[in-house]
């Protein structure tokens, strides 16, 4: 379901993505503090609250007349937003309208369920880290995270689940096969159910699902082995 917003946006270049408490929408409450976390941080706070207040606002007018459904695609002047909703948050991914709404909103499930397979669910984080501490880790992994869902290819490629494997030469095949064989061994083991190997930030062999793989791929890039 998509919604289409005529009103212009600020002018940002890149990917946009938010988290937004849902239940801290009432008249006492500071609109900024209901946004958990924004990226990129240069985006001033008064274009936040009114970007996302928007976006909110219209999920929240469709929800009057869909009860427990908002709006899968917002499109503004300048970006759509893949909207995503878990428990009281609302979470919002946006690019270029120039992205089909398809590959949009499988790129916001790619990158949400790579939170919740390494974080469990933002109440999970919550209780590991304290609230005084909440909103700082959050910024934390998500600064981290969001920069690594787009290393591996195009927003295309990620749409289709393209793995990055190593290209082998025809004369290297028998490596590939030492790979598999290793996997398979590692089958005999108990408690081991599927594997995967990699070489530096590509794949050379694995047993596991498209996604699953492409998450665990995370790990390869030094940068990030403190927040996974």
């Amino acid at each position: 379901m998509a919604f289409r917003n005529k009103t212009p946006s600020f002018r940002h270049e890149g990917h946009m993505f938010f988290i937004y408490n849902h239940k801290k929408k009432t008249e006492e409450d500071d609109p900024k503090d209901a946004i958990l976390y924004f990226y990129p941080r240069s985006v001033s706070v008064d274009d936040q609250v009114a970007l996302v207040g928007g976006i909110i606002g219209l999920a929240d007018f469709c929800q009057e007349f869909l009860p427990e459904c908002i709006p899968s695609i917002v499109k503004l002047a300048g970006h759509n937003f893949a909207l995503l909703q878990h428990e009281e948050y609302i979470i919002g991914l946006a690019d270029s309208p120039d992205v089909p709404d398809r590959f949009l909103t499988s790129h916001m499930n790619f990158v949400w369920s790579t939170f919740m397979f390494y974080q469990g669910s933002l109440e999970s984080l919550r209780e590991r880290v304290c609230d005084n501490n909440f909103l700082k880790e959050l910024s934390r992994i998500w600064d981290m995270y969001l920069p690594l869902c787009q290393i591996h290819g195009d927003i295309l490629s990620q749409a289709f689940h393209v793995l990055p494997y190593v290209q082998l030469h025809k004369c290297q095949g028998s490596l590939f096969l030492h790979a598999s064989h290793i996997l398979q061994r590692s089958l005999r083991h108990k408690g081991v159910i599927a594997g995967a190997l990699f070489n530096k930030n590509k794949v050379l062999c694995s047993q596991l699902s498209n996604t699953l793989t492409r998450q665990l791929l995370l790990l390869m890039s030094p940068s990030q082995v403190r927040t996974v």
